[in-house]
C-alpha cells in the first residue's frame, strides 16, 4: 500500500514542477513582448527608426552584446552610478556584473516562439536579455556584402510595470 502511494506523490510532484516550469516560461514571453512593445514604442516615438522595418530573430539572446561601451552603461545603471563614474567604483563588483555576460557566443540563448513577433526570413534584429530589467535590440541597418556591416544598438531600462525607463544608443560597424 505505500508503494502505489509514494509513487503517487513523486508522480505528482513531478507534474507540478513542470506545470511550474512551463508557468514561468510563459511569464518570461509575456514580459518580453511587454517590454518590447514598449520599446518599439518608444523608438518610433523619438523618430529613432524612421521607416526603417525591424525583422526580430526568434532567438532570444542572454547576454551576447552587452560589450563596448553597452558594457559601461549597463554595468553603471546596475550599480547606480553615473557612466563616467563607473570605475572608481569596488572592482569585484563590477567584475562581477561583467562575468555574467562576457564571452557570450553568438547563438547563446534559446529560441522562443513569441505571439507577439512576426515571422521575419532575412532578420535584422537580435533580442539579447540578461534579466527582466534590461533589453538590448541589436539592429543591422546595412549589409555590405562581404565588406561589412554597420547599425545600432539600443539599451532599454524597464521600471517594474515594463515601462521604458530610458535607453541609450551606439552605433557599431564591423
Amino acid at each position: 500500500m505505500k508503494k502505489p502511494f509514494t509513487i503517487f506523490l513523486f508522480l505528482l510532484i513531478l507534474l507540478l514542477n513542470f506545470k511550474q516550469k512551463v508557468g514561468s516560461k510563459e511569464l518570461g514571453r509575456e514580459i518580453i513582448c511587454q517590454q518590447l512593445k514598449a520599446a518599439l514604442w518608444d523608438l518610433k516615438n523619438n523618430d529613432k527608426l524612421k521607416g526603417f522595418e525591424l525583422k526580430f530573430d526568434n532567438r532570444i539572446r542572454d547576454g551576447w552584446g552587452f560589450d563596448g561601451p553597452i558594457a559601461n552603461i549597463y554595468t553603471a545603471k546596475k550599480l547606480n552610478v553615473k557612466p563616467e563614474d563607473l570605475w572608481s567604483q569596488d572592482k569585484d563588483k563590477i567584475g562581477e556584473i561583467f562575468k555574467s555576460f562576457e564571452d557570450k557566443p553568438f547563438k547563446s540563448g534559446s529560441k522562443v516562439k513569441l505571439d507577439c513577433l512576426p515571422k521575419s526570413r532575412h532578420t535584422n534584429t537580435i533580442i539579447s536579455k540578461l534579466d527582466n530589467s534590461t533589453m538590448l535590440l541589436h539592429v543591422t541597418y546595412s549589409r555590405l556584402g562581404n565588406e561589412g556591416l554597420s547599425g545600432v544598438i539600443y539599451l532599454f531600462f524597464f521600471d517594474e510595470f515594463n515601462n521604458v525607463e530610458s535607453f541609450y544608443e551606439t552605433s557599431w560597424i564591423s
